[in-house]
């Protein structure tokens, strides 16, 4: 038996559900997972575990990364809010865009989902494993000291203590 492999994987609104397009035994299907218990208020995060847990599907959705299922389940959840595809799409492009100099302290929670989500695929993608053909063990770099070296007076003044 073949591996399952996913081609493509889109959202059907009216009912909920996801379609993926995959391939099998050399022959190409398409798949209509339904989307239950999804609402305007619904948690991305905790809708993308259950999917993951249903039976039926879990050799369909194991194939899709977590950043790639939350963002399907968010089009639709979006939709349901009354936000346009267009408009999901460039909300989506947002999350998904990570910016070093962005305070994630003060982002609502299923910003700070997507972020992270996105952050790990990031990793996995760059990760190199001691099996990966250029890995290297131990790799020593000197990088480049700044002339202004921040000095810290606090710590000098330790006979001021007094117990």
């Amino acid at each position: 038996m073949e591996t399952l492999t996913v081609r493509k994987v889109g959202v059907k609104f009216r009912p909920a559900a996801l379609v993926m397009t995959y391939s099998e035994d050399s022959s190409i299907r398409r798949r209509c997972i339904p989307v239950r218990n999804i609402n305007k208020d619904s948690d991305i995060e905790n809708l993308a575990s259950e999917m993951r847990c249903l039976k039926q599907h879990s050799r369909f959705i194991s194939q899709l990364s977590k950043l790639q299922l939350m963002k399907m389940l968010t089009f639709i959840k979006d939709n349901l809010n009354g936000l346009s595809l267009d408009e999901s799409i460039s909300r989506s492009k947002n999350l998904d865009t990570i910016d070093p100099n962005e305070d994630l302290n003060k982002a609502d929670q299923e910003t700070l989902v997507r972020k992270k989500a996105a952050m790990e695929e990031s990793f996995l993608k760059n990760h190199k494993k001691p099996t990966d053909a250029d890995f290297q063990y131990d790799i020593e770099k000197d990088f480049p000291i700044n002339d202004a070296v921040e000095t810290v007076n606090w710590s000098d003044d330790d006979d001021d203590f007094e117990f």
